[in-house]
């Protein structure tokens, strides 16, 4: 994997092998402080060995939450992965 590749969504993500719960924990890593209906923009770093695993599990729950689709890059340092995520939120959203 190179050091930084941008990822973006383009298809609207399944949420279907999630339960609730972990949709709901991964949103909660992602949310506005100030509104969760507000637009997104977080920082998560997880380990390498589970990046891809835990960027399909915030897109679906970006797309759970606020029906929108979810922006994610992702840089490499090291061991370690950073998703800079972001989304217009549930406010921009079809379902506001």
């Amino acid at each position: 994997m190179p050091d930084t590749t941008g990822m973006e969504n383009t298809s609207t993500p399944s949420t279907i092998p999630y339960t609730q719960s972990q949709l709901g924990a991964s949103f909660d890593r992602v949310k506005d402080l100030t509104h969760w209906k507000n637009p997104i923009n977080a920082y998560i770093e997880v380990e390498f060995d589970v990046w891809e695993r835990e960027r399909d599990l915030l897109a679906a729950a970006v797309w759970h939450f606020t029906a929108t689709l979810a922006t994610i890059c992702v840089t490499r340092k090291g061991h370690k992965v950073d998703l800079h995520v972001e989304a217009p939120g549930y406010y921009a959203g079809p379902a506001n």
